[in-house]
């Protein structure tokens, strides 16, 4: 609880210096099998896109989360943003990068795990937006034991 409450604090007085988006999340974490299940909190930033397929916006980004467990994961990747109108858009993302588990039984079958994500958000007026999104992380069958573990998150968007 102590780390949580750490990164929540430090996470919320983050502001990048680039212009970009940083995303604060809060969820809850279903584990495949074994671990209980927790609350979780994610930071993210995602840069300006970098090139656009069609109405599609692609961009780096990185994250961290924090399972109520212990539980932390870093990530660097390709994030992708697409609008669906004036406020409404999509959002998805593939993050390889490290897991340390906080107990025995949410290990996921190793340090290495990717996240995968799906989100849709509405923007708010002054470069807010929300987003509900479900993300999965996984080791991609790189090791034998490979049970994954799934959290749904409502985040908070600041565009800069």
């Amino acid at each position: 609880m102590k780390r949580m409450l750490t990164l929540a604090f430090l996470l919320a007085g983050f502001q990048p210096a680039a212009a970009g988006e940083f995303i604060l999340g809060a969820g809850y974490v279903d584990f495949s099998r074994g671990a209980g299940d927790e609350a979780g909190l994610t930071g993210e930033y995602h840069a300006d896109p970098f090139t656009r397929l069609g109405a599609i916006g692609l961009n780096f980004g990185v994250a961290a989360g924090l399972h109520g467990n212990g539980d932390v994961w870093v990530g660097a990747g390709i994030a992708a943003r697409a609008d669906l109108g004036e406020r409404w858009f999509v959002e998805g993302s593939v993050l390889p990068g490290y897991y340390e588990a906080g107990e025995r039984e949410s290990r996921l079958g190793g340090h290495f795990q990717i996240r995968s994500l799906a989100a849709l958000g509405y923007r708010l007026d002054g470069g807010y937006g929300l987003s509900l999104s479900i993300d999965h992380k996984s080791n991609a069958g790189t090791e034998d034991f490979n049970p994954g573990v799934n959290t749904v998150s409502l985040r908070l968007h600041r565009a800069f």
